[in-house]
């Protein structure tokens, strides 16, 4: 089976916004989403949306949508969820949500990242808060031998030597490392803006599972964002 894939961590789509996301998902089969507000998910032009809420009053949602009927549909809870219902920032995760397809299981995660006691209700967390999320992601939610984890771990891929065994001692294939999907943007003293390309989201498979065709879409940007990206599954 073959499926063409769209994954981004929207960031509530206030940078780009749906004619971004619509342009480049017209042609998609599933879309593996993290940080859509939730109160504008009947923008979703997909025929199957599983959606869970994150922190923050659950006015943020992480999401698969798709134009294949899926089974299995999964909501899970991360280490770092109770904390973070409690505190403000948006940016935040503590969730996953999982479907089957076809017997290939399909997972969108968001950890936590490390923050500031006042964005988390007086709970300060850090970068062990992610990697105590990403663990209990990989040792409990794949149950299929076939997987694909579509995630933002909030480390460069090939960074943190904690992220890339945890990836591999549990037989996951990285497949996005060198494909920028974040731009940082930044301005040291009087010089001109700079921008910066890295790689967060990160495309991981099990399996029998073959990924081709891994194109980001370059947007010009005013501040720190991600871009969507598009591949092809074989399976």
């Amino acid at each position: 089976m073959k499926l063409k894939i769209s994954q981004w961590n929207a960031n509530h789509m206030k940078t780009y916004g749906w004619d971004y996301f619509q342009k480049h998902t017209k042609d998609s089969d599933v879309c593996i989403l993290q940080r859509i507000m939730t109160d504008e998910l009947w923008n979703l032009d997909f025929e199957h949306v599983h959606c869970a809420g994150q922190g923050y009053g659950d006015d943020v949602s992480i999401v698969i949508a798709s134009n294949i009927m899926f089974d299995d549909a999964r909501d899970i809870d991360l280490p770092s969820r109770e904390s973070l219902k409690k505190g403000w920032d948006k940016h935040q995760g503590g969730k996953a949500v999982s479907v089957v397809i076809n017997d290939m299981q399909i997972v969108s995660a968001l950890p936590c990242h490390d923050c500031t006691d006042e964005c988390c209700s007086g709970k300060k967390l850090t970068k062990d808060d992610t990697w105590h999320d990403m663990k209990y992601l990989f040792d409990n939610i794949p149950h299929k031998e076939k997987c694909l984890i579509g995630a933002d771990f909030h480390m460069p891929a090939l960074t943190d030597p904690t992220h890339e065994s945890l990836i591999q001692k549990n037989n996951f294939i990285s497949h996005a490392d060198d494909l920028i999907t974040f731009m940082k943007k930044g301005k040291w003293g009087n010089s001109q803006p700079t921008q910066h390309g890295i790689n967060l989201d990160r495309v991981l498979t099990r399996g029998d599972i073959q990924i081709s065709d891994l194109e980001s879409f370059a947007v010009a940007t005013p501040k720190h964002t991600h871009w969507l990206l598009n591949y092809n599954v074989n399976f």
